[in-house]
């Protein structure tokens, strides 16, 4: 996505003259400011016309990001994205974005994360829209309205408000959204005729100004900064991605001012700068007084930090586990299916060979007097496999690191187990992220 000042060029060149020259030096974020501002000297009309321009700026914004996003999602997710996804699904991660695009959540989308063991059993998909909370409520007609909140994978903040979120401008309690289901690497599909005429409202955004305070009156703002100011506190680790803490974010400032000193910090960023160089991230982060622990730049900056993650995730995957008191738990694995339901399975293969995962029916699963793998068991034909070749807690301690998964088309690596129960059975249910980051 653009950058604040290529965003506003871009802006201004699709509005055309209409709107008061910038002067040369001055930034987009300055130039939107001056031009939200009601100068004192001007007659009340003339102010009301610089108001309407600076809010046709911010539709225009709207406008050219969603352009940009349904571009962008064309193509297919890259490996080390959808490993990112894995890891904040794992941890439960806290994002705090200031972006207003939608690619996490279609990211997560296309990832498809399926979690079990709650309600009835069944297994089933999470969905990109589902983790932005606190958030508007969606109208029921709307299309892909995939349901409520769920608190049991990663969290999206949006502090500035997103691409689907619309109101009647100024009126807080007409704040809405619009579910958005779409995947990387499809032609978007949308509904022709919006039934709830949702999209005819103004966008739900806080546009780049450097003044913000007007927008923190609207309740959902207030609270979503409470939120951020608690995950900051209860951070045990502080990953900033391409965030430049620009020096007019004092806000966001005196947020990031609130990290724990104990708090390892990493910096990752296309540059990340040097402490000599006051204006770039790094010397931003050290006059804040963050713990810096590691950093990543370049082109790759992300990518490669995704790869260290995995990589120790996968070799570190159990070490939270005590194996020798679940010996004889049964190793589970919920996948996605090609329906919004997921799917369990047990694990079975030789020692220096990926697992292989054998489907464990959840019907099945709940109610059968049997153990999950040998439920699996059961499920293959006969001589294909031995049953102690099944993964239990005491085969799980033996693994070869890292325990790499055949399911199906996709090779998944461990990065984290869970103990769970499936009805009378306890079970160690295994978090995954893709093998490759190709």
């Amino acid at each position: 996505m653009p950058l604040t000042d290529e965003l506003g060029r871009a802006v201004r060149h699709t509005i055309g003259d209409d709107l008061p020259p910038m002067e040369e030096g001055s930034s987009f974020e300055d130039w939107l400011t001056l031009l939200s501002t009601p100068l004192p000297f001007l007659e009340g009309h003339a102010n009301t016309r610089r108001r309407a321009s600076a809010e046709q700026v911010t539709a225009a914004i709207a406008a050219e990001l969603e352009q940009r996003v349904d571009h962008a999602s064309r193509d297919a997710a890259p490996g080390w994205l959808l490993q990112l996804i894995a890891l904040w699904h794992a941890e439960r991660a806290v994002i705090i974005t200031f972006n207003y695009d939608l690619l996490v959540e279609r990211a997560l989308t296309t990832y498809r994360p399926a979690v079990g063991f709650q309600g009835d059993g069944r297994p089933y998909i999470v969905q990109g829209t589902q983790t932005v909370y606190p958030a508007p409520s969606a109208t029921p007609t709307s299309w892909g309205d995939e349901g409520a909140a769920y608190d049991g994978s990663l969290q999206i903040l949006k502090m500035h408000g997103s691409l689907n979120w619309y109101w009647a401008q100024g009126n807080e309690a007409t704040l809405t959204r619009v579910n958005d289901a779409a995947v990387l690497g499809q032609a978007l599909q949308r509904r022709r005729s919006d039934l709830t005429g949702t999209r005819n409202l103004d966008r739900f955004l806080i546009p780049p100004v450097t003044s913000k305070d007007s927008y923190y009156n609207v309740t959902l703002v207030h609270t979503l900064w409470r939120e951020a100011y608690e995950a900051i506190q209860r951070a045990s680790r502080l990953t900033i991605i391409g965030y430049s803490m620009p020096a007019g974010d004092r806000i966001a400032a005196e947020l990031l001012r609130q990290t724990r000193d104990d708090t390892p910090v990493d910096l990752i960023n296309w540059d990340v700068g040097s402490s000599g160089a006051p204006q770039t991230p790094l010397a931003r982060s050290e006059s804040l007084s963050l713990n810096i622990d590691r950093t990543w730049t370049g082109a790759r900056a992300v990518a490669e930090y995704v790869r260290e993650r995995i990589a120790s995730a996968s070799m570190h995957a159990f070490d939270d586990i005590d194996l020798d008191q679940l010996a004889s738990d049964n190793v589970i694995v919920c996948l996605a299916s090609s329906t919004q339901s997921g799917r369990y399975a047990a694990l079975y293969g030789d020692a220096n060979e990926p697992a292989t995962a054998v489907e464990v029916p959840w019907g099945m699963a709940f109610r059968s007097e049997m153990p999950p793998n040998e439920i699996a068991f059961n499920q293959l034909p006969a001589g294909t496999s031995s049953f102690e070749l099944f993964y239990r807690g005491d085969r799980l301690a033996r693994a070869k690191m890292p325990l790499e998964i055949n399911a199906g088309p996709d090779l998944l690596v461990a990065i984290g187990a869970s103990t769970q129960r499936m009805e009378r059975w306890s079970v160690l249910s295994l978090r995954t992220a893709p093998a490759s980051d190709s």
